[in-house]
């Protein structure tokens, strides 16, 4: 059956901020199926809500010329659904799709281009994520939304890339840093990286401590699999070494006491931060 709270509902889809450009198809993806799915309209476009009949039929399942009100509801509905989809895609990916005749078949042709190769994109998006680097970006928090982006679609590629793999890869790009250990999640990476960037650029911003930690980092959710909890005591600074040291080694304390502080220049200390005041 179909009612007009059907066509209440198609009325209802929200414009969504990112379109289809052919290279975000996985993130894409999963924000138009969260809304097709609240709505009950996914039938429309995997097939399982075919149109109906033209005609009605008899008590005898004979055809009438009697028109089937649901056949007229049923297009109103895919026509806007269709609509909708057109309306998140980039001219180049409507360009594929213009001359579908339902959102079914739209919805097929923008799998057929986008998600089969999807191994494909996989290794490209692995590829980007390997050569961001973070010179390429105004700063260090247009640096991690980068990272962000392009692990949120290796997740939803059925790629995800653990937690570690993604510290030591956002280690790397800051070469000027030296990084003891790698027992640290991304998320609290990331926080540590935005916040000596603050303080390089606002003055009187909060620092973590100087002191040596001496408390392990608490256990943390993780981005992905793999990654051992908890760990030991990490520092960040920065170093007169051009490369970051992300084996594993401690730094030596007679290196740390003789090397000069720069002005301006701090650690920050992972595990548990006391906030300078």
């Amino acid at each position: 059956m179909y009612s007009s709270s059907s066509t209440a509902r198609v009325g209802n889809l929200p414009p969504i901020a990112i379109k289809l450009d052919g290279t975000n198809y996985p993130l894409w993806l999963a924000q138009v199926v969260r809304h097709l799915k609240g709505r009950n309209f996914m039938g429309y476009v995997d097939g399982t809500k075919p149109c109906p009949a033209y005609f009605l039929t008899d008590d005898q399942g004979k055809s009438t010329f009697n028109v089937d009100p649901a056949f007229d509801a049923w297009i109103h509905v895919d026509r806007t659904i269709q609509n909708w989809i057109n309306a998140l895609l980039t001219p180049s990916v409507f360009s594929t799709v213009a001359d579908s005749a339902s959102s079914r078949t739209t919805w097929v042709s923008l799998e057929r281009h986008y998600a089969s190769p999807i191994n494909t994109r996989v290794l490209q998006l692995c590829g980007e994520l390997l050569h961001a680097a973070r010179a390429d970006y105004v700063s260090t928090a247009a640096y991690l939304n980068k990272i962000n982006s392009i692990a949120d679609n290796l997740r939803l590629a059925g790629s995800p890339i653990a937690d570690r793999d993604l510290v030591i890869i956002v280690m790397n790009a800051f070469p000027t840093y030296e990084f003891s250990t790698t027992a640290i999640t991304f998320d609290y990476l990331q926080k540590v990286l935005l916040n000596l960037e603050k303080h390089l650029t606002q003055p009187g911003v909060p620092v973590y401590s100087l002191e040596p930690a001496t408390a392990p980092i608490p256990a943390s959710p993780y981005r992905g699999s793999g990654v051992d909890p908890g760990g030991s005591s990490q520092t960040v600074g920065p170093s007169s070494t051009t490369n970051a040291n992300v084996n594993g080694n401690s730094a030596s304390p007679s290196n740390s006491a003789s090397r000069p502080s720069p002005v301006g220049c701090y650690c920050c200390i992972f595990g548990s931060p006391k906030v300078l005041t």
